[in-house]
């Protein structure tokens, strides 16, 4: 199926485009062409200097790449990593439909082909099909079957392995799902346990004898399930601990932990718009904003046609059918108020990509929808058909009245498939002789359906070439830049980023960076340094202020952009391989250099990226005088906007639309005209100019810049007298806009920055845990660094540690320390925070689990069993001889059911086992009577067969 949705959207091998989408293209695909370069490179996996300004890699690892299915990437090649996405997605999305047939045939005792076709319906659930391109959220998917089933072996038989097992690989895979996982797990639990067993229910068979004797506590299913359960799950965690340490020690700084609970209920949609978005070929939602925010359900039309029958089965008890109706509720409240979906998005709302955990529901309704097909002999045809008339009835009604995310195709596509599996179900009542040929064809039908609505919802418009392309011409600028560095530690960016994160799938030290692991202080920071930045998780680098490149140690720009920004006395052309020229920044910094003691106290106050950076200059350069010159405005063009009222220096306008209509296109265009010869830089934000770009006009010729976030921009060097035009567009109608313009004091920049390079770190010795070098302090004073502040490192100044007192977050986010005057050595090392406890606890664990499966198999070759069932298990199995007919048997001739005459019949019931080993000269029992719908229970004793039985015909 996942074949024919790449053949229909065009993607590789089958044409050239791939599955990059959003996060995936930003993201993602990035970090996962880094971690195929460390692997090869064999760089360290605990930290890593290539996005961000550097950050510990392990919590990148752990969020996005840790999936075992991930390691394929191995086999690909670092160019073909979208093609290795693309084999992950189609990987997953079969194992999701094996693992919730292999769940069928274990819970339901169901393997046919109609379970392998719940399968499909599962592994392309609206879930899938809005998040496929997260994919490491696929894994929680996938193993959910397993460990539900394995919850199901705890409470029945006593056996927790597969749901440790299952467990411990999704802490693995993807921490976040897991906590969703375990929340569901527990609620999970005690749902089956009492729609199985009553609160009081013995682990062991009652005494006929005494029947109403009371049960000892220990022998209590429901206390003991409970303990297996906590201890099943509590050493899963102790098995992954060496993940789930670091990584909760990362997330303490990140924007994914923060926020606060709802104090006030808030109702998301309404029970109409929810049940119609059950039907099949809807836009997914992958948005938190707007009026059509949904939770992806549709998991098939088939399933909302069965799982209401599951509440009329005449076989399921009433018990089981309250209980369902209650978890129903729950995943419902879950979706719909504000405070429950706070909760199972661990304690935070996100920002994006809402109901996260809407599979889980999903698979709820495929196991009731698969119950009630097992038990379709309960329904008549005219039953069956009533319900599919109520189904075509509401998806009219609502076609009438208009839903959320519903269009006339998806009515249409829900009509269609209705009728179809309508009339499906009706034959298999009509005609039951021909049940395994319709089984055939309602399997068509349901990969048919999943086809149609993956292709829709597939909008795969990346092109491998578009992606890869340009990788060598990169490359070659690349190795020309290291032969020059001779392997020293430098920094580079470019002035066009593609992605978020190309300075992953690049492979350069960079500054930019686009992961929810980024500490929210250093993207805080960034923005007020004027970087194109969330404030939460990313920021971008543009091409920026002397002042900036210097700070952050950049020695290199590369400009891909046309027209070229990059001019002026403060860059130098190195390198050209087009569509890249490499550009050295003259006047460029270490990681490390001293500044003056109060930079301590950096204000950050101010609103305008250029007054935080002149704060800065001027602490650690102990001067009184500005680096930034401003430029004044000539003259504003009003394009459907009210002239501005306030005066043109004062640098922040409000602005209003001529034509009040929200939809009208207004703009405003600022004019500047060089006063010396200089690079003119511009800080912009505007109200509502969100997804719109700003034009850039001049003799150079016209570009376009993103607009979505405000940000510090080079314009390029101009000439005395020469005029660039600025237009800013407006979506709302009224608002305020930003805008200043500046040069710098090349006088003051100069003697700052000798200062600076008189107290740089000379660094001896570098890799991806560890900077050493010398530095001379001219007097008691501050080492600035552009290392980002955590507190995995530790500092040794002179061969002493230096104490955490002295060392100093500088600006919330960058690490610096304290020093006195004088020649020194540094050394800074970094230490994952949390990996030696975890690799201790999970050290631990895995040694218990080998004792135990060392001692059972110790046990074994003694002659001992492992250990006793802990639980009698009276499984009820639900065969699919409820939905097939049994087939018909040519009736054995009377003298082959007969017992031969050297065999005398015992006066009391022999035991099955003396009849099935009949002596070699007769036909086994087993061989002359096969029942089609045999059943094997625990005692021996419960199935017998009365000697003068075996003289009729056995049914």
């Amino acid at each position: 199926v996942m074949l024919i949705v790449y053949f229909c959207t065009g993607v590789f091998p089958l044409a050239d485009n791939t599955v990059l989408r959003m996060d995936l293209y930003h993201q993602y695909a990035p970090l996962f062409a880094e971690l195929y370069d460390r692997i090869f490179s064999g760089a360290s996996p605990a930290y890593s200097w290539v996005s961000g300004l550097g950050s510990c890699f392990l919590g990148n690892y752990f969020n996005y790449l840790s999936s075992p299915i991930g390691a394929i990437v191995v086999f690909f090649g670092h160019k073909h990593v979208p093609e290795a996405i693309g084999a992950m997605v189609l990987i997953k999305a079969a194992l999701s439909s094996g693992t919730f047939a292999y769940y069928l045939k274990r819970s339901l005792r169901s393997h046919t082909i109609l379970s392998a076709s719940f399968g499909v319906l599962y592994a392309f659930c609206a879930y899938m099909l809005a998040y496929y391109w997260n994919v490491m959220w696929l894994d929680a998917m996938l193993l959910l079957p397993l460990i539900l089933l394995g919850i199901e072996r705890i409470i029945l038989k006593g056996r927790i392995r597969l749901y440790v097992g299952a467990l411990a690989l999704s802490m693995f895979s993807n921490y976040y799902m897991t906590y969703m996982l375990c929340l569901f797990s527990v609620i999970y639990f005690f749902y089956y346990y009492f729609i199985s067993y009553s609160p009081g229910a013995s682990i062991n068979r009652k005494d006929p004898a005494n029947p109403d004797a009371r049960i000892p506590l220990k022998e209590r299913r429901f206390l003991r399930s409970a303990l297996l359960f906590a201890a099943g799950s509590l050493l899963a965690g102790a098995l992954m601990a060496a993940a789930l340490l670091p990584t909760y020690r990362i997330l303490q700084n990140c924007s994914a932990t923060s926020g606060s609970f709802p104090t006030d209920v808030k109702k998301y949609f309404t029970f109409f718009d929810f049940f119609a978005n059950h039907f099949g070929g809807l836009t997914t939602t992958i948005r938190s904003s707007g009026d059509d925010v949904l939770p992806n359900v549709y998991c098939g039309v088939l399933t909302i046609l069965l799982a209401p029958l599951y509440f009329f089965t005449k076989s399921i008890s009433k018990k089981e059918k309250a209980i369902t109706i209650l978890l129903l509720a729950i995943f419902y409240f879950s979706f719909n108020l504000n405070n429950l979906n706070y909760i199972w998005h661990g304690f935070h709302f996100p920002n994006d990509l809402p109901y996260r955990f809407s599979f889980m529901y999903s698979f709820l309704l495929l196991v009731m929808a698969y119950k009630t097909l097992l038990r379709l002999r309960e329904f008549s045809a005219r039953q069956i058909g009533v319900f599919g008339a109520a189904l075509v009835a509401f998806a009219v009604f609502v076609e009438k009245i208009q839903s959320k995310n519903v269009s006339d195709t998806t009515i249409y596509f829900t009509l269609a498939f209705a009728l179809i599996y309508v009339l499906l179900l009706a034959l298999f009542k009509s005609y039951r002789s021909l049940s395994a040929s319709l089984a055939v064809l309602l399997c068509v039908c349901i990969c048919s359906e999943a086809i149609v609505c993956d292709t829709q919802s597939f909008p795969n418009s990346v092109t491998r070439e578009s992606y890869a392309g340009d990788y060598e011409a990169f490359r070659q600028i690349k190795d020309r830049l290291d032969t020059i560095e001779q392997g020293a530690f430098y920094r580079m960016e470019l002035t066009n980023l593609r992605t978020r994160m190309d300075n992953c799938w690049y492979g350069y030290n960079g500054v930019s960076v686009f992961s929810s692991m980024t500490y929210e202080n250093l993207a805080s920071l960034e923005s007020k340094l004027g970087m194109m930045s969330n404030k939460i998780n990313s920021f971008t680098y543009n091409p920026q202020t002397p002042v900036y490149n210097m700070m952050h140690a950049l020695k290199y720009v590369v400009n891909n952009r046309t027209p070229n920004p990059i001019s002026g006395p403060h860059y130098k052309q190195l390198a050209e391989s087009l569509p890249f020229t490499a550009y050295a920044v003259n006047e460029t910094l270490p990681i490390a250099f001293c500044v003056h003691g109060t930079t301590e106290y950096w204000d950050l106050s101010p609103e305008n990226p250029f007054d935080v950076q002149n704060d800065f200059f001027q602490l650690a350069t102990e001067t009184d005088q500005s680096v930034f010159r401003d430029l004044q405005i000539a003259y504003v063009n009003y394009d459907n906007t009210d002239p501005f009222l306030e005066d043109l220096s004062a640098g922040r306008f409000f602005y209003e639309k001529s034509d009040r209509n929200a939809d009208s296109a207004a703009s405003a265009t600022f004019s500047l005209i060089a006063e010396r010869d200089a690079n003119i830089y511009i800080y912009f934000a505007a109200d509502g100019a969100s997804n719109k770009d700003i034009t850039i006009n001049g003799d150079f010729g016209s570009y376009t810049h993103n607009a979505s976030q405000n940000c510090i921009f080079d314009l390029g060097y101009f000439k005395k007298g020469e005029t660039v035009h600025v237009t800013i567009p407006f979506e709302r109608e009224n608002g305020y806009v930003t805008f200043r313009a500046c040069t710098l004091n090349e006088k003051v920049f100069r003697q700052g920055y000798e200062k600076l390079q008189r107290g740089s770190l000379n660094l001896t010795k570098h890799t991806d845990t560890c900077l050493e070098g010398t530095f001379t302090a001219n007097q008691s004073c501050l080492l600035y660094t552009s290392i980002p502040y955590d507190s995995g490192w530790s500092v040794t100044l002179d061969g002493e540690r230096v104490e955490k007192d002295d060392i100093v977050q500088l600006g919330d986010a960058l690490l610096a320390v304290r020093v006195k005057k004088g020649n020194h050595t540094i050394r800074f090392q970094y230490h994952v925070p949390g990996l030696k406890l975890g690799l201790l606890i999970s050290c631990c664990a895995w040694l218990l689990v080998l004792l135990w499966l060392f001692y059972n198999k110790l046990r074994k070759q003694r002659g001992f069993s492992p250990l006793p069932k802990p639980f009698f298990c009276r499984e009820k199995p639900i065969s699919e001889a409820l939905f097939f007919p049994p087939r018909e048997m040519k009736k054995p001739p009377i003298q082959q059911l007969m017992l031969p005459m050297s065999i005398k019949p015992e006066p009391e019931k022999p035991p099955i086992k003396e009849i099935i080993h009949a002596p070699a000269e007769t036909k086994p029992f087993r061989e002359i009577i096969r029942p089609p719908q045999l059943q094997f229970i625990e005692s021996e004793a419960d199935f017998t067969l009365k000697a003068d039985e075996t003289k009729t015909e056995t049914e």
